[in-house]
């Protein structure tokens, strides 16, 4: 059904955890510091878009290059550009060393630019023999998400034969990327600590020890652990209409006889009791796996859940019982005791007590979460499980019955009869509605395909003889794509669609009419969906595939559950318009590491807001293999096999451990969507937030880290069941956090949002009660008293009614502490005093809390040690023979003198990185210090133009063709003091009291930005003969964005290219919808002014490419107009002015996602706005919108978190006519 490949890429991706694991990195230049890329083999790829074949392009269409406008570490990174959409750049791994059978991970960084909608980051493993040919493949997809360094991580077991590996990367479509900090190797995962927590010893005697573990892990074949806590009481809870497990094992010194559990009932107290048919067990068997791909897994696992009610057992050898309750649906909460017996025949060998808590709730009859778990008698599993196809059905379906699975797909009901009469199509479904209500009545199944309308083709094309279109055949024997057959298959599906609401209306049937569909059958499956939902717009259309827009509508996405397929943007849409998103496939593997994610998928599932899961096959075996002995050459050692086919004609088909996991997992769900809802219906709109808080704990980044810890995960899972019985209790309470509870935060102050009835009193942590004001919401700020783990606990009071619950967060070490540490060592060094740094890092360690003046007090100790640092180097710096280093050492000798420590040691670590360039002499690209008017300034320089920047807001207040200055300085008569600009502060009053600088600058939506008129930070990405990079940045007052510009220039290059990075700062977990805290508005403000004196804008000509009709382009004071236009739409990508005299100009070429101008225009000096001037500006801003407009222009969009990038690129241009 599904791609095997795509099942294991998955398996292999569900493994992400949150601990690290040792790791040795085998590639040489992972950070691409060497020029010597030899072991990066790129290859550049055009195709045709409609033959796909390879194609010729332009050299400039594709870039691939070593570069330093941007790295995650160090200098240097691999920058990768498509200008075309079908185009890919190649990066393939060929000489990675193989280094035997063991745990693999390919890890690398990448970063997007820009990215169009098409755009794809993926890429391919190759596992090959001795002979060089291919074992295996594996096909990751990788996210495509601006503005931020995202991981690719792939962990794997090369298959048994494998000699070599090759991993290949594809950058497909337009975007711009960079690829750095690439590892490959063998890793060593961590063992689980207190891995036997959840253990006891119930009874130790010379024969034999009897001890109980949790049902979440798989029991080792040999041996009782050593020093198990000494407890007779088994304590386990569960909510009415649970089955709960738990692991009884019996590890003898001697040889056993028969033995087998007996159970009393349990009773409670007011006596109410469950009776001991509420308890069972099967005895665990294991399973030998000789050759696994992992080595690690080589030798016998716990797994079948055998049936057999006794067994012997062998000395040393463990024989574990599975035991199961089954509580009934209409159990009474409370506490429940009773007692279970270990028996060799009919003698009691041992006895423990069992503790049952009933919890004040119930699971539902069918669970919430919709589940497909495929399993058919297909050939090679008939040569198996030999009894009639009727009882083997039956068997399949009791068996997904008895884990709460809802569906199988890979079994269809009765076909209902279709008949044909005169063109007209009608349909008999007494066959269909007694087979549906049979199997809804015996095995609970509520999710069901539509008949006829199952799958029609999978990844490699369309089923039949022509796979590039479909032949398929409609009832009649109709082309299914022709006129008719889509009239009879549309007219079907809206009969059946109505006959089903009216008959079957709690039941869920999907129309799952294609697998995994590629590209090239996107039109037509898209002609067919589309049809299907105008005809029959009930109809539930089902497909595997990550959400697009490429193939019609879909009602049911079921998503491949790895990172690069899973977008939440297009998710959160889809089910916004009521339509569902499932997951697929489930992790059932076996391997120890991997072992939690078969019961935590459910967990994934609601963490990234599914309702279904689904597992492509659960019984597959390959021809010729029987899973009860070569479980190893079945699909990744069983992760399709999680039943196992009878050991004989009067046996039926055996559960797992796996399976067991499953069946738990979807009881999990339950726990989730019944807190959300119970939530819900108190607090609208805030029960599923409250859910994914609490899943923090085991998802820290909210996404797909995960912390490998069973143990967590159980006891999550209870305080699940107690915030289910405190949600419906008085006082009323929600409690929300920023950051998110059981975040790991350095921020020591945390807001809880506390709703509920007015005048409930709340004491959070001891202080004293606050009252919920008439609103029904308080905001209230908490300081973190310590690092490491804080627990708040907060106590809700109203009318003689309360509630205790408590919210955790962790919190991180101050990093200043450790800057601190590496400070004084520096100042030892130095020959400076670090004893008061010592003392106060020793202070800390004894304190029990970390408060907002310890804070102050390392960052005040930090900036003194600078100043110290700073001076002493000042001491020891010369001056050299390079004027740009002396002219950097000069300002932070002035910097120290005015007491701006900080500014100074920024100097000096410029004096630094240029001093390491050498004298810089014969350059073909240069970089000199200049004075411009009383501002310091560098200038770049190569054969084609001179740029000069300014400290003073990274201003470009020079641009010189060739030397014909293309810009206006302005005047600098309203500017700052020296003293003022490199203080770098400013105040609102700046708006209005600064002007008069030109060049080019970054300013804000309406107003100029006061931080344009102070110092920005400058340093240098890259000094090379032939190529100089460099940076200016500031962060905007009063908000969260910092403002990055990097600009190159390359020798003989006509280009002074600006790379934009506007990164919001706020961390993720402290979002918030104010639109001031993800909204930036921004515009690059451009004034031309071609020539040389105060004449020299006369003869300008705007280029603007627009449709809008502009009332003057040329700058001519014989002709004097004025006017300004706020929002000008473009329909290009180059703009600019040229003078018509000399033939020179300056072109803006612009990012795409520059897409309006504003233009100031003035020829008249009576119009009343100052001198004639110009200005060519790129606005991302409201200001003019038009509101009526569909594309007006609107701020950027920055989440929290993120960076957004663009890039701006001026050219001068010579012998321009027209």
């Amino acid at each position: 059904m599904l791609k095997q490949s795509l099942a294991l890429l998955l398996a292999l991706a569900a493994g992400l955890s949150a601990q690290d694991r040792q790791f040795q990195n085998h590639l040489r230049n992972h950070s691409l510091e060497d020029p010597d890329i030899k072991e990066f083999y790129i290859r550049k790829m055009a195709r045709d878009p409609q033959t796909k074949e390879v194609i010729t392009h332009a050299p400039e269409d594709m870039i691939v290059r070593r570069d330093s406008s941007r790295a995650r570490q160090g200098n240097y990174s691999l920058a990768l550009e498509c200008r075309l959409d079908h185009s890919t750049n190649e990066v393939n791994f060929l000489t990675l060393p193989y280094l035997g059978q063991g745990s693999y991970r390919f890890q690398a960084y990448y970063y997007l630019a820009e990215a169009h909608p098409k755009a794809r980051v993926s890429g391919r493993i190759a596992f090959l023999d001795a002979e060089q040919k291919v074992i295996r493949y594996m096909f990751p997809e990788f996210p495509v998400r601006k503005g931020e360094w995202l991981e690719m991580q792939q962990n794997f077991f090369p298959p048994v034969g494998t000699a070599r590996i090759t991993v290949t990367l594809w950058f497909s479509g337009k975007m711009r990327a960079w690829l750095d900090d690439v590892s490959f190797g063998l890793y060593q995962d961590q063992e689980l600590p207190e891995r036997f927590r959840a253990a006891q010893l119930l009874q130790e005697t010379p024969g034999f020890s009897f001890w109980k573990e949790a049902p979440y892990f798989k029991v080792q074949p040999r041996d009782c652990p050593a020093s198990l806590q000494h407890n007779n009481l088994i304590e386990v809870a569960a909510a009415a209409n649970e089955r709960e497990p738990f692991q009884l094992i019996v590890t003898p010194k001697q040889e056993i006889s028969a033995l087998s559990l007996r159970f009393s009932p349990l009773q409670a107290p007011d006596g109410e009791s469950i009776p001991a048919s509420a308890l069972s067990y099967r005895i665990v068997g294991f399973i030998n796996l000789k050759q696994p791909d992992n080595p690690k897994m080589t030798g016998l696992h716990a797994d079948p859940l055998l049936p057999e009610q006794q067994a012997d057992a062998k000395a040393g050898e463990n024989l574990p019982f599975y035991v199961i309750i089954d509580v009934p649906a209409g159990q009474k909460p409370g506490i429940y005791e009773g007692t279970l017996e270990l028996l060799s025949g009919q003698e009691v060998q041992a006895r423990a007590g069992l503790r049952l808590k009933v919890w004040d709730f119930a699971l539902p009859a069918s669970p919430i979460l919709k589940t497909f778990f495929y399993a058919q008698p297909f050939k090679a599993y008939n040569d198996l499980d030999r009894r009639p196809r009727k009882v083997v059905v039956e068997d399949i379906m009791g068996t997904l019955h008895q884990h709460r699975m809802t569906g199988n797909q890979a079994l269809w009901p009765h076909h209902p009869k279709v008949e044909i009469k005169d063109g007209e199509l009608s349909v008999d479904w007494s066959a269909f509605d007694a087979n549906i209500s049979d199997w809804k009545e015996r095995f609970g199944l509520r999710h069901f395909g539509v008949p006829y309308m199952g799958m029609m083709g999978d990844n490699h094309g369309w089923f039949g003889k022509n796979r590039k279109s479909s032949d398929r055949l409609t009832f009649d024997r109709t082309p299914l794509f022709s006129e008719l057959g889509f009239k009879y298959i549309c007219r079907y599906a809206q009969l059946f669609t109505e006959h089903v609401k009216e008959k079957f209306p709690d039941t869920d049937f999907y129309a799952y009419i294609y697998d995994e569909p590629a590209e090239r059958v996107y039109d037509e499956l898209s002609r067919l969906s589309n049809a299907l939902h105008q005809a029959a717009p009930d109809l539930k259309i089902f497909i595997p595939k990550h959400v697009n827009d490429n193939i019609g509508y879909v009602y049911t996405w079921c998503v491949p559950f790895s990172p690069g397929y899973i977008k939440p943007d297009l998710h959160a849409r889809e089910v916004a318009a009521g339509k569902e998103i499932w997951y697929y496939n489930w992790t059932v593997s076996l391997a120890d590491h991997n072992y939690l994610n078969n019961r935590l998928y459910s967990w994934k599932i609601y963490n990234h807001d599914g309702i279904g899961g689904l597992l492509w096959n659960t019984i597959f075996t390959p021809d010729g293999i029987n899973p009860w002995t070569d479980l190893d050459k079945t699909f990744s050692c069983g992760n399709a096999t999680i039943f196992y086919p009878p050991r004989n004609e009067q046996d039926s088909i055996v559960p797992s451990l796996r399976s067991a996991q499953i069946r738990e997992s979807i009881d999990d769900y339950d726990y989730l969507k019944i807190l959300e809802q119970r939530l819900e219906a108190r607090f609208p709109g805030h029960g599923r937030q409250r859910v994914k808080e609490l899943l923090r704990e085991i998802f820290p980044d909210g996404q797909f880290e995960v912390v490998n810890d069973p143990h967590l995960l159980y006891a999550l899972r209870q305080r699940l069941a107690e915030e289910i019985e405190q949600a419906e209790r008085d006082p009323r309470q929600l409690v929300l956090c920023i950051p998110p509870e059981n975040s790991h935060t350095e921020v020591s102050e945390v807001t809880l949002q506390i709703y509920g009835d007015p005048g409930t009193t709340v004491e959070i942590a001891g202080r004293e009660a606050l009252p919920i004001p008439a609103a029904g919401l308080l905001e209230v700020t908490h300081q973190l008293s310590h690092f490491g783990l804080n627990r708040l606990p907060i106590i809700c009071r109203n009318n003689n009614k309360s509630i205790e619950i408590y919210r955790n967060f962790t919190l991180l070490p101050d990093p200043n502490l450790e800057k601190l540490r590496e400070l004084s060592e520096k100042l030892r060094a130095a020959g400076r005093s670090e004893q008061h740094i010592l003392a106060f890092l020793e202070q800390v360690k004894k304190n029990t809390g970390y408060s907002r003046s310890d804070r102050e007090t390392a960052a005040n100790l930090l900036a003194e040690g600078k100043r110290q640092l700073v001076a002493a180097e000042i001491e020891k710096t010369s001056q050299g023979d390079n004027p740009l280093a002396a002219a950097f050492l000069e300002n932070a000798r002035w910097a120290f003198q005015e007491q701006l420590f900080e500014r100074s040691e920024y100097y000096l670590a410029l004096n630094r990185s240029v001093a390491a360039a050498g004298k810089m002499d014969g350059w073909a690209v240069s970089v000199k210090p200049v004075d411009f008017q009383g501002h310091f300034a560098l200038q770049l320089q190569n054969s084609r133009l001179t740029a000069t920047i300014m400290e003073t807001g990274g201003r470009i207040i020079s641009l010189k063709n060739g030397e014909v200055e293309c810009l206006s300085p302005g005047t600098f008569a309203f500017g700052l003091t020296r003293l003022e600009r490199a203080r770098q502060q400013t105040d609102k009053s700046m708006v209005t009291r600064l002007k008069g600088y030109n060049g080019y600058e970054d300013a804000g939506g309406g107003n100029l930005w006061p931080v344009s008129f102070v110092d920005w930070n400058l340093s240098f990405r890259e000094l090379s003969a032939q190529r100089i990079v460099l940076v200016a940045e500031t962060m905007l007052p009063d908000s969260p964005f910092l403002i990055r510009r990097i600009m190159s220039l390359e020798a003989d290059s006509p280009d002074l290219v600006i790379e934009y990075e506007f990164t919001n700062t706020t961390p993720k977990e402290l979002a918030s919808d104010d639109p001031s805290h993800f909204q930036l508005t921004w515009r690059g403000r451009l004034v031309p002014a071609i020539g040389e004196g105060e004449q020299a804008r006369l003869h300008d000509q705007l280029v603007i490419p627009t449709d809008k009709v502009l009332q003057a382009t040329l700058f001519d004071l014989n002709n004097p107009v004025f006017y300004e236009e706020r929002q000008v739409k473009l329909t290009g990508r180059v703009m600019g002015a040229f003078d018509t005299v000399s033939g020179k100009g300056l072109a803006m070429i612009l990012d795409p996602q520059m897409t309006h101008a504003y233009i100031w225009f003035n020829t008249d000096p009576k119009a009343g706005y100052g001198q004639p001037t110009y200005t060519v500006e790129i606005r991302r801003s409201f200001y003019g919108r038009e509101y009526n407009d569909p594309q007006a222009n609107a701020p950027f969009t920055i989440p929290a978190g993120t960076s957004l990038n663009l890039r701006l690129i001026f050219r001068v241009l010579e012998n321009i006519t027209s």
